[in-house]
């Protein structure tokens, strides 16, 4: 009887261990549906970065089980990924500053993709290279420098895989900008608009200079030698009253201009002695005016003549014996200045004669003559044509032939005065059809008379008054 229940024990037991053992089972990873993708999606150029992909199923298992290999396409160029226990990984490195596009291929199908920074499947991802910090800097100006005038230059940064810097978001970052000379300036990369920062200093220097970029550590970045342009004497205006007396002191003004009607701001340092001569009988005291009495390229100077009768004064400098300051004089042929300003428009001396003591009765001439130099750089001028006429404003077109397009024309506006009176103003500019205009305005009963001189690439403007 104890045998029979020990039996019927046993065999309940062994009836609930197999239901137990039957109640397992293992549960695998469907079919691949999608690849995870872990990666950064920005980088800077010269930066490496791990892509991995896992492989999922629907329900975001890993598969394990997939191995072999997978096609990975960067920009359309194909990149095998050795995929083992269902991961691959890719190095990402680009010197090259660009968007990179991602697709995943498996046996030439496009699969879908998720990654972390979007809720929904995709098909393809990008990474992002953005530049590194500045270590070049290229500096783009013209290669020369007028002393005391305005220079303008440009700072191009790059990193070192020569991307151009127009993304700051790395960090701070100084760039130390100075010459050989008394220029020195320090600029924060986050100054920079598309890479570029223009930068404008006057340089006084009297012989070349050179423009250096340093980093905080003092590395140089970039350098450019710009020559020092001497400017050479071509006329000379002189301004003295229409009368004086005898021995009585009077006040001249003398400003000297060089080829291309600059006025010499540095004359004091470069330039010679002026004589003043005349065709009169009498003594002018003083009659020499030294370089060390010009101040920016203009002396004002005490003058008395011994005589009462009329003369004329006719500045000479030594060694520039075709100087004049006459309307009529021809330029000696030079080589004009490429510079990046617009031209200067100078007031030319008026062709008059200055009287002493007495005043010349004259048929009616101008009350003012501007003259307006075209450097010979920007092109030849051929004619000037009237665009508009009346109430006061006048609008003129330089027909320029051989125009250089690379130099830009930076307007100008001047006030026009006469006698100490302002009677209008000029402005000169380019139009958008990058045509050089010309517009006066003056007061109603004056009048602008434009006269070409091809040969000395100017344009005379004869004021009238009515």
């Amino acid at each position: 009887m104890l045998i029979n229940r020990i039996k019927i024990l046993l065999s309940l037991i062994f009836v609930f261990y197999s239901t137990y053992a039957l109640a397992q089972i293992k549960v695998e990873s469907g079919n691949i549906s999608y690849f995870q993708v872990n990666y950064k999606k920005t980088v800077r150029a010269g930066e490496e970065t791990t892509i991995t992909i896992t492989a999922k199923d629907p329900f975001d298992n890993d598969v394990t089980d997939l191995s072999g290999k997978v096609i990975l396409k960067i920009n359309n160029k194909d990149k095998v990924i050795t995929f083992s226990s269902g991961v691959g990984s890719l190095k990402f490195y680009s010197e090259t500053v660009g968007k990179y596009n991602f697709k995943i291929y498996l046996e030439n199908e496009p699969f879908k993709i998720k990654d972390s920074y979007t809720s929904g499947f995709l098909n393809e991802f990008n990474i992002y290279v953005l530049n590194n910090k500045i270590s070049k800097v290229e500096i783009i100006t013209s290669p020369e420098f007028i002393p005391e005038y305005e220079k303008e230059f440009s700072i191009v940064a790059y990193d070192k895989f020569g991307n151009l810097v127009n993304d700051t978001s790395y960090g701070e970052q100084s760039l130390i900008i100075q010459t050989n000379g008394s220029f020195k300036t320090i600029i924060r990369n986050k100054e920079l608009e598309n890479g570029r920062k223009t930068i404008k200093f006057i340089p006084s220097e009297l012989h070349d200079i050179k423009i250096e970029v340093f980093d905080e550590n003092k590395s140089l970045l970039g350098s450019k030698t710009l020559a020092f342009v001497i400017q050479i004497p071509k006329y000379i205006k002189i301004a003295m009253p229409e009368k004086t007396r005898a021995g009585e002191e009077f006040e001249a003004k003398l400003s000297v201009y060089d080829q291309n009607g600059l006025l010499i701001k540095v004359y004091d340092k470069i330039g010679k002695p002026v004589k003043l001569t005349h065709n009169g009988s009498g003594r002018l005291i003083p009659d020499i005016v030294y370089p060390q009495q010009f101040s920016k390229g203009i002396a004002i100077v005490k003058l008395i003549y011994t005589k009462n009768e009329q003369i004329k004064i006719t500045p000479i400098i030594e060694g520039y014996e075709k100087i004049s300051y006459s309307e009529g004089s021809k330029e000696p042929a030079q080589e004009t200045p490429k510079e990046e300003k617009a031209p200067e428009i100078v007031k030319k001396p008026e062709t008059k004669e200055k009287i002493i003591p007495d005043k010349i009765v004259r048929a009616k001439e101008p009350v003012k003559i501007l003259n307006l130099f075209i450097p010979k750089n920007i092109g030849k001028l051929e004619n000037v044509e009237t665009l508009k006429e009346g109430n006061g404003i006048k609008i003129l077109k330089l027909v320029i032939s051989n125009r250089n397009r690379d130099i830009e024309v930076i307007k100008v506006n001047r006030n026009i005065e006469v006698n100490g009176r302002e009677i209008g103003r000029l402005s000169l500019y380019e139009n958008q059809e990058g045509e050089i205009e010309i517009e006066i305005k003056t007061l109603q009963n004056y009048t602008v008379n434009p006269v070409l001189d091809k040969s000395q690439n100017l344009i005379k403007l004869e004021i009238y008054k009515d």
